[in-house]
């Protein structure tokens, strides 16, 4: 695949895009291009699309979680999801980091890993200090 394909099929066919980042993953893996933060849903945890936002200024790094209503393809049940409550991961981190909850003031203390919930009317906003 080349990667001019990728960026072509992604924008054309949203539908593929689990499959596609399945196949583009090793190459970047190998490259050493590792996503800033990664998501582990718990086991009962319903599969719906978390979107992931990151921003570093310097040692710092903002870190945004929101239920993503551009799901691209993916027929999304929103009113069940709404019922259903929030949805339970695991944030898992690239390093240990003392961890704030923007929203809310609350120091969450240093970690590298840490469960939270998102659900439709309440995102996630951490900043995370080395």
């Amino acid at each position: 695949m080349l990667l001019l394909d990728y960026a072509e099929t992604r924008i054309h066919h949203p539908e593929q895009a689990l499959w596609l980042r399945q196949q583009i993953r090793p190459y970047f893996l190998h490259a050493g291009i590792r996503p800033t933060v990664q998501i582990d849903r718990t086991e009962h945890a319903p599969l719906v699309p978390i979107e992931i936002l990151a921003r570093r200024d310097g040692d710092t790094r903002l870190i945004a979680l929101q239920l993503n209503p551009r799901a691209g393809g993916v027929a999304v049940p929103w009113n069940d999801i709404y019922r259903a409550g929030p949805v339970p991961i695991s944030l898992q981190l690239p390093g240990t980091f003392s961890i704030t909850d923007m929203l809310t003031g609350t120091a969450l203390g240093r970690h590298n890993a840490l469960p939270v919930s998102v659900s439709l009317d309440s995102p996630v906003l951490l900043r995370l200090d080395r």
